[in-house]
């Protein structure tokens, strides 16, 4: 579907009264949809600033928790929503989805995203197995992987296509809610980061721009997808971070794989060098410049460590951001610390798909 036909088809509800008791604007409520099947819930942020349907479209943002968590946690973690609730007014904030991943019926602390080499039967994959003798879990094969996994034990998330979760979620949201469709973003951490990664290149012509945190590719699975649009792309990575590493680390020194970046828990992943050349490439970026991103003075830079750069430059998808900072695995600042949700909104804040479903910038009056 266009751009142009989703922004049409959300018009109709744009017209109506917002008059809907059990949704106030300030608070977050848990809806519950199902799909393949299963019942998924999701919590639908609504900022205070939104008082009306008739006040126009409303940008819509995604924030997917990493593996282990909830949507509960992760609305206190990320601190998008405090952020949107309380900093901003009027047209400046934005509407906030927080999904739950799905446990699979397993244990409840098991909530998890299925991404391209994370599944039971996803490794071994391009590259190898994506995960050492240290990560080898068969109990990690989760019931919708069919019960029965690839022998070296390197899945670890369920198997249902969250992709398709995503699209309900959005059909659900757009049936309450009057949502700008050409301004929806993603942005999460961890395994959450690997399904901002995801949705932004299965669901490019959705999504006007991603910012994976503390996120990946599991090894061998960069190049999963071909074709697509290109999607301005902000990684945030913390240069302590030994659970999803940005580059290779002490944990490589003693195995055969010292190229593909090593968790501490035995399983790899794609360095953020490669992650913003693939990027840099698919977004038709002109590679022979580098420079520094400026984060803008809302943004606590320096006390962090913050460093910022920009890959490439005539971006006809979006530009390309790597950032890192003196942190571990965790959302920019720490969880809660209030310092995340500025930077990630700045930048997500700069795009939109005009109606031909390209990635335009918004350089005036920018909300």
């Amino acid at each position: 579907m266009s751009v142009a036909s989703l922004h049409q088809a959300s018009s109709s509800v744009c017209n109506l009264p917002f008059d809907i008791p059990s949704l106030k604007p300030g608070e977050c409520h848990t809806r519950t949809i199902t799909y393949s099947s299963v019942t998924r819930n999701y919590l639908l942020c609504i900022p205070s600033g939104y008082t009306s349907r008739e006040q126009g479209f409303m940008p819509l943002v995604f924030n997917f928790h990493g593996w282990g968590d909830n949507m509960h946690s992760d609305v206190k973690e990320a601190g998008l929503w405090s952020f949107a609730n309380t900093e901003l007014e009027g047209n400046d904030t934005f509407i906030l989805v927080h999904p739950n991943g799905f446990s699979d019926f397993t244990s409840p602390g098991w909530n998890s995203w299925h991404v391209p080499g994370s599944g039971g039967h996803d490794s071994p994959g391009p590259s190898g197995s994506t995960c050492n003798d240290k990560g080898n879990h068969p109990e990690y094969c989760y019931p919708s992987c069919g019960g029965s996994c690839s022998d070296d034990g390197c899945g670890w998330t369920h198997c249902y296509d969250d992709v398709s979760f995503v699209e309900d979620v959005i059909s659900d949201v757009k049936s309450l809610l009057c949502v700008d469709d050409t301004r929806m973003y993603a942005t999460g951490c961890s395994n959450g980061g690997m399904m901002s990664f995801h949705v932004a290149e299965s669901m490019s012509e959705t999504f006007a721009a991603a910012a994976p945190v503390c996120g990946s590719y599991p090894k061998g699975y960069l190049n999963h997808t071909e074709g697509g649009l290109g999607v301005p792309i902000m990684t945030i990575t913390g240069r302590k971070d030994e659970t999803v590493p940005g580059n290779a680390t002490r944990w490589n020194k003693g195995d055969e794989d010292k190229v593909h970046p090593l968790s501490s828990d035995g399983y790899y992943y794609t360095s953020v060098g490669d992650i913003t050349e693939r990027w840099s490439s698919k977004n038709g970026c002109v590679t022979d410049q580098i420079g520094v991103y400026d984060v803008g003075e809302d943004v606590e830079g320096e006390a962090n460590g913050l460093s910022c750069i920009t890959y490439g430059r005539e971006c006809r998808g979006g530009d390309v951001i790597s950032c890192s900072w003196d942190g571990g695995h965790d959302y920019y600042g720490g969880s809660g610390g209030g310092v995340n949700a500025p930077l990630v909104w700045g930048f997500l804040k700069r795009w939109r798909r005009n109606r031909d479903g390209e990635v335009e910038e918004i350089k005036d009056d920018i909300n």
